[in-house]
């Protein structure tokens, strides 16, 4: 995703059309640098959940920048512009995605971007984006339960859309 990031526009036929949800760790190489920073953030048509997993570094959006460290948690809304960038010292950022089309995963007002309680009232302070932090024990079960979505995906057994729904 990282390579596909710096194009702009990522879409969701590109990364769901066989699954519920895409998980990928990357390693962010990019130190921020306010000049250009606005032009190498990305924008997708479907919600990313970000977890950062280990390092420092920076995430911006149009309206904010903010560090972020592990546990930080990221819930990016659709058509929201975004990035992550190492900070000037260049330690390691690495950051767990996980990106899913409300609307596959939820059904009525859940699933509906003009409902407040879309993807569960998460945007109603922010339409693009939500932001929260995760002690060491829940950023191992947030993990925990990424790994078990990817496993059911892979395997495709009875039920398995149901499953990762329920994760």
């Amino acid at each position: 995703m990282d390579e596909l990031s710096r194009h702009g526009y990522l879409h969701k036929k590109d990364f769901l059309s066989d699954r519920l949800v895409f998980i990928n760790q990357s390693k962010i190489d990019t130190v921020y640098n306010p000049e250009i920073a606005l032009s190498h953030m990305h924008i997708h048509d479907f919600v990313e959940l970000s977890l950062v997993i280990s390092g420092s570094g920076i995430h911006r959006t149009v309206n904010d920048c903010s560090e972020c460290h592990p546990g930080d948690v990221y819930v990016i809304n659709a058509c929201a512009p975004h990035s992550y960038y190492l900070n000037e010292n260049g330690e390691e950022l690495v950051v767990q995605n996980m990106i899913f089309d409300p609307t596959d995963i939820f059904d009525g007002d859940l699933g509906d971007p003009e409902h407040s309680r879309y993807c569960c009232g998460l945007f109603r302070e922010d339409p693009m984006i939500a932001h929260v932090f995760l002690t060491s024990d829940y950023r191992q079960e947030a993990i925990r339960i990424m790994d078990r979505m990817q496993k059911e995906q892979t395997r495709k057994w009875l039920e398995w859309e149901m499953s990762v729904k329920a994760h």
